[in-house]
This record gives structure tokens, C-alpha cells and sequence, in this order.
């Protein structure tokens, strides 16, 4: 579609470190430097599941996943005249609330909060990405893309899906801010923003907790 020849799929399954570390040791030996990184998978659930390493799956997948592909694939990153990261989120962070002595595990499960509590988690990631990342080449963003139509709510009930389809975007149309933030020149040195479609707007005080910034961080390290 692209007229592109040069055009390779690797598959990655973010509910699997090991298929992490696989895709990015794979990329290393293709590679000599990535220009553009958009984490972008995501999922919603409605029921408790864990992934293959022991994680509530929305965590896995929306949080730990991202940041493991990230930082494996930051030396690469980093060897680029003018890299950009582009994190996927959610409006709906603003429903997140974090317990930050254990930030990654709700006491009873609901899947809402999961996946607000995940994409707060990513807003702050973002933050404190870009201040290690200052001194670099490498740009950092938080994007709230619209809603989707990508299956994302496919655990919902039939009603729900067919009712959202009448108001949510396209995936092509749910692409266009990803693509722009991470190639248009507009946005060239832009770090640790959020942006909601392509408007540039300020984080909620849900993720405006500057402290919360490096506790997180070193939490999800370890």
C-alpha cells in the first residue's frame, strides 16, 4: 500500500517478556538505528487474567510491555540523528488512581480501573523518560488518538460495539495523529508532552505528582 518494497513484519506478543526481548534482540541484528517507536498495543479487559509472567494482563500489556520494548530498544534509539517516541494512551488516565505503595495491583479487579490505572501509569512514564532523555536525541510523548475502532472493546458486550462504531474513528483516521506526531516537523523537540489528537494540553493533576515521577519508575524496575 505503501509502494514501499522494503516493508518487514516482526511479530511481538506484549502479554510475553520473552517475545519482548525476542522482537528487540531480533531488531538489534537487523538493524543499526530506529527513527521512530510508536507503542501503541493495547487491550481492555472486563475479567481477571494474568500473563505468562504472573502480571494482570491490562498491566502487562498496556504498561510493563511498552517500557521493557523501550528500553531495550533505547541503544538503537539513541544511535538516531533525531528520534521520537510515541506512547499511545487514553483520555480516560483522568480515571486512574494510583496506590503508589503498590501501583500496579487493584485489590478487587475491575477492568475499568485497570485500564485507566494503566494509561496513568504511562503518562507518567512519559514524564520521566524524557527528563532521563534531555540530553539526547530521542523525543517523548503521551497521545490521546480519539476513540478507535481497532477491537479494543471487543470483550464488551454486541450492543456496546455497535453503538460505539456509530461515533468512533476509523483505525486509518485513529492513525493520523501517531503518524504526524512522529514524522511532522511541527513537532520536531517536542518532549514529555501530552497531546489529545494533535492539540498539545495539559495533564491532569492525576498525573501532575512530580514525586510520583521516579517512585514509579524505580517501582516498575524492580
Amino acid at each position: 500500500a505503501s509502494g514501499c518494497e522494503d516493508v518487514e513484519m516482526l511479530f511481538v506478543d506484549f502479554a510475553s517478556f520473552e517475545s519482548i526481548k525476542s522482537v528487540a534482540a531480533a531488531l538489534t541484528e537487523k538493524t543499526t538505528k530506529i527513527d521512530i517507536l510508536i507503542n501503541n498495543a493495547g487491550l481492555f479487559k472486563q475479567k481477571y487474567a494474568e500473563s505468562v509472567d504472573g502480571i494482570e494482563m491490562t498491566m502487562a500489556v498496556n504498561y510493563f510491555a511498552p517500557i521493557l520494548l523501550t528500553k531495550l530498544l533505547l541503544p538503537l534509539l539513541k544511535k538516531s540523528e533525531k528520534a521520537r517516541i510515541v506512547n499511545v494512551g487514553s483520555e480516560l488516565y483522568r480515571n486512574g488512581k494510583i496506590d503508589i505503595e503498590n501501583p500496579f495491583i487493584l485489590a478487587n479487579f475491575n477492568g475499568n480501573k485497570a485500564y485507566a490505572n494503566s494509561k496513568l501509569l504511562i503518562a507518567y512514564f512519559t514524564k520521566e523518560l524524557a527528563r532521563q532523555l534531555e540530553n539526547t536525541t530521542v523525543t517523548v510523548n503521551f497521545l490521546h488518538p480519539g476513540v478507535v475502532n481497532t477491537g479494543v472493546f471487543r470483550e464488551f458486550p454486541k450492543w456496546v460495539n455497535a453503538m460505539l462504531k456509530l461515533f468512533i474513528l476509523t483505525p486509518e483516521k485513529g492513525a493520523e495523529p501517531s503518524i504526524l506526531l512522529a514524522s511532522s516537523s511541527e513537532f520536531e523537540g517536542v518532549t514529555g508532552k501530552y497531546y489529545k489528537r494533535l492539540k498539545q494540553t495539559e495533564l491532569a493533576k492525576c498525573a501532575q505528582i512530580s514525586e510520583f515521577d521516579a517512585l514509579i519508575w524505580d517501582k516498575t524496575e524492580a
